[in-house]
């Protein structure tokens, strides 16, 4: 797992997030290591994004061989 100030790449399943109430996009990698268009079609992928106290977590459950990229949602000012 790396975890960066933007982005949290990983292939283990936990509860992910930034420590506070960025918002963030998951995107999911397979075995193949290109992007999964239809994430909901792989068995054994499930996600949910979901606020507690304040703070914004990802729980993610991955199966075998493929990874995430938890992006975080900069907003740019104008």
């Amino acid at each position: 797992m790396l975890i960066g100030e933007e982005r949290i790449i990983t292939n283990r399943s936990g509860l992910f997030g930034f420590g506070d109430c960025s918002k963030h996009v998951v995107y999911i990698y397979g075995p193949d290591g290109r992007r999964v268009a239809r994430p909901e079609n792989i068995e054994g992928l499930a996600f949910c994004t979901l606020e507690r106290g304040g703070q914004t977590h990802t729980e993610l459950r991955l199966p075998l061989r493929f990874m995430a990229v938890i992006e975080r949602v900069v907003k740019r000012g104008l």
